[in-house]
């Protein structure tokens, strides 16, 4: 219907280069100096980890349990939390679960 065609037509228009933002923004962290030791630490760690695809599954799925489970607890029902409850699965389990 016309409908599709409207959203495809303002989707492949209003496209933002989010990676190239970020890369952008990282850049003019660093041009200032201010980056920290911490922030480069972290860097460094998640492309270890996102360039092995077995274990990114498994730390995903075991931040998620943990998330769960800490949210769970007496004292943090009480407070307002900022971060949902996550699901029972990540992406990654349920992407492989639909494509077997």
């Amino acid at each position: 219907p016309a409908v599709f065609k409207t959203f495809e037509a303002f989707d492949r228009h209003m496209r933002i280069p989010l990676p190239d933002l970020l890369r952008a923004f990282r850049e003019k962290l660093v041009d200032r100096h201010l980056d920290t030791k911490f922030a480069r630490l972290g860097l460094r760690l998640w492309s270890m980890v996102a360039t092995r695809p077995i274990l990114y599954g498994r730390l995903t799925g075991w931040g998620a349990a943990v998330l769960r489970i800490v949210s769970g607890l007496p004292g943090m029902k009480k407070r307002n939390r900022r971060l949902p409850v996550p699901g029972g699965k990540t992406f990654q389990q349920l992407w492989k679960e639909r494509n077997k």
